[in-house]
């Protein structure tokens, strides 16, 4: 039987009637003393301090009044160490940004639809990067728990659990059935396995599911009725050229990504797995990047 639980490989929360009214406690018998909670408020005080003194208010200045216009819209894994305006050498404003577990998008999630609605529609991006991460905890939740599906009945799962399984379902039945034959080789060695544990880093069926996986959220974000509908708009606009203009918006072509995140090295990998509209030639990461 396997014995584990998906939620350690991506984050740990306790969730207790603590949360049912604020309350201020000397000391936690779970968690640690008084100042072991205090310190990271600190931290994050002192870093809003830092971050005053330094950063240049005239531009803070230009994206209150001016509002933001990013050229990118960023899909990315909630995993702490890949914050995409470090990463990239940002700056406020550059990136209109979602951010969760293994960077998955579905269609059916109205919150992804709305982000991407937006992002085209309101603040006209240019680009929609989706990047993932070598060493993802929620992929490589998706790979024990699809283990668990070919080797062992169903067991009883905390709520928290539940959740995140529901959340990264769809990387589960991508790992039972991509025919990637590096992803096919990882469940051959998990088929018949008494207990499945994490894959390590360099796992190359592991680094697989997570480039399938950014395809994956990639290709559904391509082909979702917001992007259909921008084609649509571009080729109508292209059929009327030449008549009236003063045109107050016109739509412009929009193109999406698919990166992959190096932890160790802090280089990203472009998968050369790109969208955009019929016609158009789709500017790549890799022809501009410096390693």
């Amino acid at each position: 039987m396997l014995s584990w639980s998906i939620f350690p490989l991506i984050f740990s929360i306790t969730v207790t009637n603590v949360y049912a009214a604020p309350h201020c406690h000397k000391r936690s018998e779970a968690g640690g003393s008084e100042e072991d909670y205090r310190q990271p408020l600190v931290n994050l005080a002192e870093g809003n301090k830092a971050f005053r003194t330094n950063v240049n208010k005239t531009y803070l200045e230009d994206l209150t009044v001016n509002g933001q216009h990013p050229a990118f819209a960023y899909l990315g894994c909630s995993d702490s160490r890949v914050p995409e305006t470090v990463v990239f050498g940002g700056e406020p404003g550059d990136y209109f940004t979602m951010r969760n577990i293994a960077n998955v998008f579905q269609k059916a999630d109205t919150s992804a639809e709305a982000f991407v609605g937006y992002a085209v529609t309101a603040l006209g991006v240019k680009h929609i990067a989706v990047m993932g991460h070598y060493g993802c905890g929620g992929v490589a939740g998706a790979i024990v728990e699809g283990s668990k599906k070919l080797n062992a009945p169903k067991t009883s799962i905390t709520v928290a659990d539940a959740a995140v399984k529901a959340h990264i379902d769809p990387i589960v039945e991508l790992y039972l059935s991509s025919d990637n034959e590096k992803i096919v080789a990882l469940r051959e060695k998990n088929k018949d396995a008494s207990e499945v544990k994490a894959p390590e880093y360099t796992d190359e069926g592991f680094r697989a599911l997570i480039e399938e996986n950014v395809k994956r959220s990639a290709r559904a974000i391509a082909t979702s009725a917001v992007l259909n509908n921008r084609e649509v708009e571009l080729h109508s606009q292209e059929s009327h050229e030449g008549g009236s203009s003063g045109h107050a918006s016109k739509p412009i072509p929009v193109y999406v990504h698919s990166w992959v995140y190096d932890i160790k090295t802090g280089e990203i990998k472009d998968l050369e797995y790109s969208f955009g509209p019929d016609g158009y030639q789709i500017p790549m990461l890799k022809d501009v990047y410096v390693a």
